[in-house]
């Protein structure tokens, strides 16, 4: 008789067993102990998260779920298979599960959302308990950067899957970026109340006459019907009176002040110039938003690109180029900047001519599209926003000119996909001819055109040179240039002075607008900035007679004036501080 014990296939009746047997006995014991115990609480734990997790139900399910893969192949066998298993399981608080008759239930695999919700939101509540973040006291972009990616991942899952618990999300939001103060009429991507498309620009004294020929234009000339919003940094920047006049030009004009919408002492509104623009189109209540320059002049209506454009429906971005002009190497600091954060450039960047030829601006921030309702944009605008806060525009302007630059930067930052126009800044304006007699056009506005090469929109005002008080002639846009692609050649751009640029080389390169069938939007550009003026002019005359009738009232001032504002366009300012113009005036007609 042999040492050992004779084990049939079929089973374990006849065993016989050998003197170890007890030794291997309490270990197959020990290990069903084990394994029977762990599955208990393996379920309790499952319980557990779907309590504390994004995902809620969705990850307590996949706990339930890596409990199945466990059973034995003869155990499995009775099971069905995940996705249609409805059972219940009854258990005792404090003992072992007790299955009812029937097959152990078996739950959903939680969704890919809800795997990739639960993973964002564990890097985020890292990053912020061991202090990783990015503080607003310093331009840490890289660390930024990174959050803002985890933000975009995370808010595509809970837009994916309703079923993902949302706060986790909302508390992360609040907490990395308490600065900004939602109000019931800020468009959220989570909690989506309408669909709306509206056209969104700032405007304070200095440009509220730019402001009001861009609203007139785009109303009564292009004829769209998009609702616009004007954003402006409190009663200092636009008083009551003033924006009593911009709604006269628009019935249905909406004003926000921005400041009601972010802490001023991180966002630095009243001073911010050029950075109020994603701050207004963040706080606007449009889905999909066109952000433009007060100075910014429609040739066409901007209304259908939404829906026209490819790079902008797949993107949720749609910027456009600057002129293809050399000037300041600002891609050096670029390069630096992704070189320190270990990225390397992406294929929009590093295809375009921006960063092939090394020319000093990518883009002209005068019109910006922007669909909210996609993750990645929307988390693009909010990192452009942090960009323009007070403290971190310090530093970046002095990289870059203003605000321009940081809306690509945002996405090319955080690795989200984004999209530029193809064609770089062409020019519109009258044919001349320099000291060599080549014929050439020179003016300050540079002209965007659309897929087809026709004029879309252009910059600076619809004044021959806005900078220049003294001059009172209105802009001549008879002939254009377009813009070259990042397949063409730079080169063409003569710097004048101030904003004012020549291109050209030869007669063959100029278009003319009536044969871009145009002609009747320029003349009507042109009658309606008139028109605009004319009223304002009214009401600077009227202000004065008020001034003169009221003077024994206002002892130390005089009144109301015609003043040169900062880019130079004549407009009416009342000199009277905000308290002055409170105190004894109460019979004063304003």
């Amino acid at each position: 008789m042999g040492r050992s014990a004779s084990v049939p296939n079929v089973g374990f009746s006849r065993i016989r067993l050998s003197k170890n047997s007890s030794v291997v006995i309490g270990v197959c014991c020990f290990v069903f102990t084990t394994v029977f115990y762990s599955a208990t609480h393996l379920t309790s734990l499952g319980s557990f998260m779907t309590e504390c997790s994004p995902g809620a139900e969705s990850t307590g399910q996949y706990q339930q779920y890596l409990l199945w893969t466990l059973q034995a192949p003869s155990e499995k066998e009775s099971l069905q298979a995940p996705e249609v298993a409805h059972h219940e399981i009854q258990m005792d608080e404090h003992k072992s599960a007790k299955p009812t008759q029937g097959p152990i239930p078996v739950p959903k695999i939680p969704s890919k959302a809800a795997r990739i919700a639960h993973d964002a939101t564990i890097k985020l509540q890292y990053a912020m308990n061991s202090s990783t973040i990015s503080r607003i006291e310093g331009p840490n972009l890289f660390s930024m950067a990174k959050h803002i990616s985890t933000f975009a991942h995370l808010l595509e899952a809970i837009l994916t899957d309703v079923s993902i618990d949302r706060r986790p999300f909302l508390d992360l939001r609040e907490r990395y970026f308490g600065w900004w103060k939602p109000s019931t009429t800020t468009h959220l991507p989570w909690e989506v109340k309408s669909h709306t498309t509206g056209i969104v620009l700032t405007a304070g004294q200095g440009n509220m006459v730019l402001a009001a020929h861009a609203i007139r234009t785009l109303r009564n000339v292009v004829n769209t019907t998009l609702p616009i919003q004007v954003a402006y940094a409190g009663d200092d920047d636009l008083p009551a009176n003033k924006r009593r006049e911009m709604k006269t030009l628009d019935p249905k004009l909406e004003l926000i002040n921005i400041l009601d919408h972010y802490d001023e002492d991180i966002a630095g509104l009243r001073v911010g110039g050029w950075a109020m623009k994603p701050f207004a189109a963040l706080a606007s209540s449009f889905e999909r938003v066109i952000i433009i320059d007060a100075d910014t002049i429609f040739m066409q209506r901007p209304d259908e690109w939404f829906e026209e454009n490819a790079s902008l429906k797949q993107t949720g971005t749609l910027f456009f180029h600057d002129r293809a002009y050399g000037g300041r190497r600002t891609t050096d600091w670029v390069k630096t900047l992704l070189k320190e954060s270990g990225r390397r450039p992406s294929v929009t960047l590093n295809s375009s001519m921006y960063w092939q030829e090394e020319l000093e601006h990518q883009q002209e921030s005068g019109v910006v599209y922007f669909n909210k309702a996609i993750p990645g944009a929307f988390m693009s605008l909010l990192f452009t926003t942090y960009m323009n806060s007070q403290n971190v525009r310090a530093h970046l302007y002095g990289q870059v000119a203003g605000d321009k630059e940081t809306f690509w930067l945002a996405p090319e930052l955080a690795d989200i996909p984004y999209a530029f126009h193809p064609s770089y800044a062409g020019i519109i304006g009258p044919i001349s001819a320099n000291a060599e007699g080549i014929p050439e056009i020179c003016s300050p506005q540079p002209l965007q055109t659309d897929l087809d090469g026709r004029p879309f929109w252009f910059n600076s005002g619809l004044m021959e040179d806005k900078t220049n008080a003294d001059n009172k002639k209105y802009a001549n846009l008879t002939h254009y240039i377009p813009g070259i692609t990042s397949e063409q050649p730079v080169g063409g751009w003569r710097f004048i002075h101030d904003h004012t640029f020549c291109m050209g080389t030869s007669v063959e390169q100029m278009r003319s607008v009536k044969d871009a069938g145009l002609k009747e939007v320029a003349n009507g550009l042109i009658d309606e900035a008139r028109a605009v003026d004319k009223i304002f002019e009214a009401e600077c005359n009227r202000g004065r007679d008020i001034a003169a009738r009221y003077s024994e009232l206002l002892p130390d001032t005089n009144g109301l004036y015609f003043t040169q504002s900062e880019q130079g366009v004549h407009s009416c300012v009342d000199l009277l501080p905000a308290q002055q113009r409170s105190n004894g005036r109460a019979n004063v007609p304003v």
